[in-house]
């Protein structure tokens, strides 16, 4: 079995790679500071700070989110698979009310569709019901393939 740090440093060369395109055009950033084991931090032109933390199989929200607490400008970057956004529906209010500009990117690098989706919590809440909650998020997962634990780290492993 793959070692968890080759999914995160995969994930998070491929987030970095993403970034540093999109800014292409934007040209907001700065400069990246990827320094840390499994974080990104933009330093963007406007002196605004922010901070991608990269937990490709979320486990436990809160720990997440202890980390994200300081920056207002703040991202959760993980894979798309169904797990992930089992644990994103069940902890909606939480992150819901967490920050205005947090956003969590899913992501599956190896997909034939697009190869990622963009949420922000607080605005979704803002547009959507609770009743439209879960079927609304389901049609965003699969607009990226979704992906398993053990499809990321075989990918990885042999590629």
């Amino acid at each position: 079995m793959i070692a968890i740090d080759k999914t995160i440093s995969y994930l998070k060369e491929w987030i970095h790679r993403y970034l540093v395109n999109k800014d292409l055009i934007q040209r907001k950033i700065d400069t990246i500071d990827d320094s840390g084991e499994d974080t990104l931090l933009t330093n963007l032109r406007d002196g605004k700070k922010h901070l991608y933390i990269i937990v490709p199989f979320l486990e436990d929200s809160d720990a997440a989110l202890a980390r994200l607490k300081d920056y207002e400008l703040c991202s959760l970057i993980v894979y798309n698979t169904r797990q992930n956004l089992d644990i994103v529906i069940k902890n909606w209010d939480k992150l819901v009310k967490f920050k205005r500009h947090f956003s969590i990117y899913f992501v599956n690098p190896f997909s034939k569709l697009d190869k990622r989706w963009i949420i922000f919590p607080t605005t979704h809440q803002l547009v959507t019901d609770k009743t439209g909650l879960k079927p609304g998020l389901e049609a965003l997962f699969i607009t990226v393939d979704p992906i398993t634990k053990e499809e990321v780290e075989r990918i990885i492993a042999t590629g």
